[in-house]
C-alpha cells in the first residue's frame, strides 16, 4: 500500500507529458509570417480569410479625420465558435525574430460607408495638435514550439465579432488575415464563397491543406517552374496560356503589382476556355513562396481603339477600375499547387501574373 502515492505520481507526470506533447505536436506552417488556425479535426493547419486590404481618410470635423483601415463585406468567411476558442499557429522568418514585432491582433467595427458594408479600425486620428495612433490592439503572447514556431496565446477570451491579424510593419500593400468568432457553437469552417463584397475591392482567397491533399498523379506535372497552365481535365493536359507582354512597360515584368496599370495587345486571346469548363489552373513555383503573394488574376477591359486589353487599380475617364479576381489555392505536392476561382468566370478576357519572376510573366486566356 506504501507504494500508491508513487503510482499517482508516475501517473500525474506521466499525465503533464501527455498534455505537454499534445500542446506542441502541430503541423509546421508552409510559410512565415502567415497565421495559421489548427483544425483539430483534421490535424491540419488552415488558411484564414485573405482579403485585400485598404487605407482610407475620412473628414471627422473641420480641422480633424481619421486614417481607418478596411475591408470590404460584413463578416468573413472563416468563424470559429465563441464557446471554443481557436488555435492559431504563427512561422517566423528566421528563428531569432521576434514575433510581437510582426503580429498584430485587432478587432473590427462593421459598418456601412457609402452604401457599402465595410470591417474597419481607426488607425489613427489627426487634428490642430497632430496625428496620433488609435490601434486597439488585443495582447498576444507566443508560446514557442520550436524555433521560430509560435503557438499564439490570446491575452483576453474573443467575444463575438470580427477580427484580423496583420504585420505592423507593413504599411504599404499590407496583408490581412481576417476571421469572425461567432456564439452558438459554430464550427470553423472554410466556406466556398466570400462574403459579399462590391467591385471595388476584392482579393485572392487562399486556402492550403483545406482537404487533404490530392495525389500528384491527379495532375500532370508542369514542364517548367512560374509558369500558369490551363488543365484540361477532359484531356488530363496542362494547356500553355497565351504568354502577353505589357506594353506599357515593355521589360520590366519583375515590377509588376496591383498600383501598375497593364495593357496586352489585341482584343482577344488566342487561348479559349468555355464557361460550361471546371475552370482550374496549375502552378510549379520555383521556391516556397506563398502563392498568395506573387499569382494574381486580373480581368481586362478591351479598348477597341487602340485595340489593347488593358487593367486598371484606378478608374480612368471613361474606364472603371478593375480589381483581382478571387482565387484559391490548394497543395498538390511540393510547390505545385492547383489554382481555382471562387466563383465561375464570367465570359472575358483574363491573365494571371506572377510577380515573383522577371521574364514574360503575363498568362493570358479567354472565357467563351
Amino acid at each position: 500500500m506504501k507504494s500508491a502515492p508513487k503510482i499517482i505520481l508516475l501517473i500525474i507526470v506521466f499525465k503533464s507529458i501527455f498534455i505537454t506533447n499534445a500542446q506542441t505536436n502541430f503541423p509546421e506552417p508552409d510559410f512565415s509570417n502567415v497565421p495559421m488556425y489548427y483544425d483539430e479535426v483534421t490535424k491540419e493547419l488552415k488558411n484564414l480569410e485573405r482579403p485585400q486590404v485598404n487605407v482610407g481618410m475620412r473628414a471627422t470635423g473641420l480641422t480633424s479625420g481619421e486614417q481607418y483601415v478596411y475591408i470590404e463585406g460584413l463578416t468573413s468567411t472563416i468563424k470559429f465558435s465563441q464557446e471554443k476558442q481557436p488555435v492559431f499557429i504563427f512561422k517566423t522568418s528566421t528563428p531569432s525574430e521576434d514575433p510581437q514585432s510582426v503580429l498584430n491582433l485587432v478587432k473590427m467595427q462593421v459598418n456601412d460607408h457609402k452604401g457599402k458594408t465595410q470591417r474597419e479600425y481607426i488607425l489613427a486620428k489627426a487634428g490642430m495638435a497632430g496625428a496620433k495612433s488609435t490601434v486597439k490592439l488585443i495582447g498576444l503572447d507566443f508560446q514557442r514550439i520550436k524555433p521560430g514556431i509560435y503557438r499564439v496565446v490570446l491575452g483576453e477570451e474573443l467575444g463575438a465579432g470580427e477580427y484580423v491579424f496583420s504585420d505592423p510593419n507593413k504599411t504599404t500593400n499590407p496583408r490581412a488575415f481576417a476571421f469572425s468568432i461567432v456564439g452558438g457553437g459554430v464550427r470553423a469552417e472554410s466556406q466556398t464563397s466570400v462574403a459579399k463584397t462590391t467591385p471595388s475591392s476584392v482579393g485572392l482567397n487562399v486556402q492550403t491543406n483545406t482537404t487533404s491533399t490530392p495525389s500528384s498523379s491527379v495532375y500532370p506535372e508542369p514542364d517548367f517552374e512560374n509558369l500558369v497552365y490551363y488543365f484540361n481535365s477532359a484531356t488530363n493536359e496542362l494547356v500553355d496560356l497565351e504568354r502577353a507582354v505589357n506594353a506599357k512597360s515593355e521589360g520590366a515584368f519583375g515590377f509588376l503589382n496591383l498600383n501598375s496599370s497593364i495593357s496586352i495587345s489585341g482584343v482577344s486571346s488566342p487561348v479559349k476556355i468555355t464557361t460550361e469548363a471546371k475552370n482550374s489552373f496549375i502552378v510549379k513555383l520555383s521556391n516556397s513562396n506563398d502563392p498568395y503573394t506573387v499569382i494574381e488574376l486580373l480581368p481586362c477591359t478591351l479598348n477597341e481603339a487602340k485595340q489593347t486589353r488593358d487593367y486598371s487599380p484606378a478608374s480612368k475617364k471613361g474606364q472603371p477600375a478593375t480589381t483581382a479576381t478571387p482565387l484559391k489555392f490548394k497543395r498538390i505536392t511540393g510547390n505545385m499547387y492547383a489554382i481555382t476561382t471562387l466563383e465561375p468566370l464570367a465570359k472575358g478576357n483574363y491573365f494571371f501574373i506572377n510577380k515573383s519572376i522577371k521574364e514574360k510573366s503575363i498568362f493570358a486566356f479567354e472565357v467563351k
